[in-house]
C-alpha cells in the first residue's frame, strides 16, 4: 500500500484492529492488507457509523475476514 502514509508501515499479520473505526476507510485498506489468511477488527463507539463501517466492509470485499464491534473505549 504505497502512499497511503500512516499504513505504509503494516504488514501482512494475522491480525489488525482499527480502534475508532468511523466509515470502515482504515479497516477496509487493513483487510486489503491482511487478506483472507488474517482478520480485522474494528470498534465503533457509533452504531450508525459502525452500520456503514460493516457495509463498507462487504462493498469492498473484505467482510469474510473483518467484523465490527460496536463499543466505546470508556463508559464515563
Amino acid at each position: 500500500v504505497r502512499g497511503v502514509g500512516s499504513l505504509a508501515g503494516v504488514r501482512l499479520a494475522p491480525v489488525a484492529v482499527d480502534v475508532g473505526a468511523n466509515l470502515g476507510q482504515f479497516t477496509v485498506l487493513m483487510g486489503d492488507i491482511v487478506g483472507a489468511s488474517g482478520r480485522v477488527e474494528a470498534i465503533e463507539a457509533n452504531a450508525a457509523l459502525a452500520r456503514l463501517a460493516q457495509r463498507n466492509t462487504v462493498l469492498n470485499h473484505v467482510s469474510a475476514w473483518s467484523r465490527v464491534h460496536v463499543a466505546a473505549p470508556c463508559t464515563r
